[in-house]
């Protein structure tokens, strides 16, 4: 994707504008991290960086009762986000804004969680830990879901399609974020229903409807075979590798650690 052409990507959004969410994830997922959530105000301000299409943005508005921005760079995400806000009566509590993650500007001191499914790989959870903490107004919190490798010895052909990602191990995950001074509420992996029920299955709709009145032109069928060699390979190789929600404050001490499998 790194060397993608700007007509690749328009394919890309063409297809991913059709799914519910940009991602592997659930709401039942979403209401697992936000359950590790402690201590939060009655009507908290909740970040959700790149929120695409905002699955998880509509969720964490019912689960929280207060106010969400919701970030993202592509404005098509955030017009079917601000339709679906709308049509649940969630638009006065769903703020969306056109931003990249790499450069946030946005209010500091000003919200109690920032949330990033499937997200905050591509600016580095380590340096979201490290550089949005001026962005909250009191107590610092973070949900995130990260890929990790879940075996020690993957085979060669499982991290093909993290070629340029450094995919690490769960414990070395945990490690990194308590060494940045947090203590992890929570963390699970994400189980496979995630990836397949709102995502995959939804992507090989869109793909097909997009293939069948679209011409197979050079970048179409680049983008097409990019998205079924990664649907292919998680099929094969879902044991060694997925995502993790990772639930962390900032606060003195380690408590409360669990793990749901």
């Amino acid at each position: 994707m790194e060397d993608w052409t700007s007509k690749e990507w328009d394919v890309f959004f063409s297809i991913f504008e059709k799914l519910p969410r940009g991602g592997p994830g659930n709401n039942l997922s979403t209401r697992r991290a936000y359950g590790f959530l402690k201590d939060l105000p009655e009507r908290p301000r909740i970040l959700d960086v790149g929120c695409g299409p905002g699955m998880q943005t509509l969720e964490l508005a019912r689960l929280s009762k207060g106010e969400i921005w919701a970030i993202d760079n592509h404005q098509a995400f955030l017009d079917v986000l601000s339709r679906n806000a709308a049509k649940e009566g969630l638009g006065s509590r769903i703020k969306t804004v056109n931003m990249d993650m790499c450069s946030l500007s946005v209010t500091k001191k000003f919200f109690d969680v920032i949330w990033a499914e499937g997200a905050v790989y591509f600016y580095g959870y380590e340096n979201a830990l490290k550089n949005w903490k001026d962005l909250f107004r009191k107590e610092i919190r973070f949900a995130f879901s990260e890929p990790n490798k879940f075996e020690e010895n993957v085979p060669a052909e499982a991290m093909e399609i993290w070629q340029g990602y450094p995919l690490e191990g769960i414990p070395d995950t945990l490690k990194k974020i308590e060494n940045l001074g947090y203590e992890v509420s929570g963390y699970f992996k994400l189980p496979k229903e995630s990836w397949d029920n709102h995502y995959y299955n939804p992507l090989r709709n869109a793909i097909e409807d997009y293939a069948g009145s679209n011409p197979a032109s050079g970048p179409a069928k680049t983008v097409i075979d990019a998205l079924r060699f990664e649907m292919d390979s998680y099929e094969k190789y879902c044991k060694y590798y997925g995502y993790t929600f990772y639930v962390c404050r900032l606060k003195t001490g380690i408590t409360d650690i669990r793990l749901i499998d």
